[in-house]
């Protein structure tokens, strides 16, 4: 794992990682709002889109594998949140109520059957501890 102890070296690594590939660029700009933001209770793909675009960034699957690689085991930037969305109601879930829900194509509020389950679904993420450690320190 290549804990950063700060942005700078949040920036490093993904800047060597990512040479030369517009992930870097991505990766900067998203690092740099989290870490003026490491109070975010709730950052939507949307947000993410928005900050990339705002950086002359277009490609979405650029930004989704920032985002994949922010929430995964090397830098632990990001934590994953979902939450149930349908008309008024909004519920958060864990991760296995996801997976029964999605797997069992059930409600995983009132557990009745419900085909369209995967478009009531969202994910949402949240800084993570280390990075509302790392990312203020300079």
């Amino acid at each position: 794992m290549n804990a950063p102890q700060n942005k700078s070296a949040a920036h490093s690594i993904i800047g060597e990682l990512w040479a030369g590939r517009p992930e870097a660029d991505a990766g900067h700009v998203i690092v740099d709002f989290l870490a003026a933001h490491t109070d975010a209770v709730h950052i939507s793909f949307a947000q993410f889109f928005e900050i990339a675009r705002q950086a002359e960034i277009k490609d979405q699957n650029v930004v989704l594998n920032i985002i994949t690689y922010l929430t995964g085991t090397d830098l632990q930037l990001l934590k994953t949140g979902f939450e149930y969305i349908e008309e008024e109601i909004v519920k958060p879930l864990d991760i296995e109520q996801v997976r029964a829900a999605r797997y069992n194509k059930i409600n995983p509020i009132t557990g009745d059957e419900d085909d369209e389950i995967g478009s009531k679904i969202f994910m949402y993420f949240i800084p993570s501890d280390l990075a509302k450690t790392a990312l203020v320190a300079e």
